[in-house]
């Protein structure tokens, strides 16, 4: 199971956040949102994200 970086909220396999370089993660995560394009994606940009990825909605 993926765990949610608690400061950008991406979605990692890893003990480093590969968005941010955040080390603090969550297993207690909410919802999910793919972003394929964030440049073009009212999503993304709404949600603050600038790199494609999968990030959780809700980290607790």
């Amino acid at each position: 199971m993926s765990k949610a970086c608690k400061a950008c909220s991406r979605l990692n396999e890893s003990n480093v956040c590969v968005a941010c370089g955040a080390t603090d993660f969550s297993s207690r995560w909410n919802g999910l949102v793919i972003i394929i394009n964030p440049e073009k994606s009212v999503v993304a940009e709404k949600l603050g994200i600038k790199e494609k990825g999968e990030y959780a909605l809700s980290v607790q």
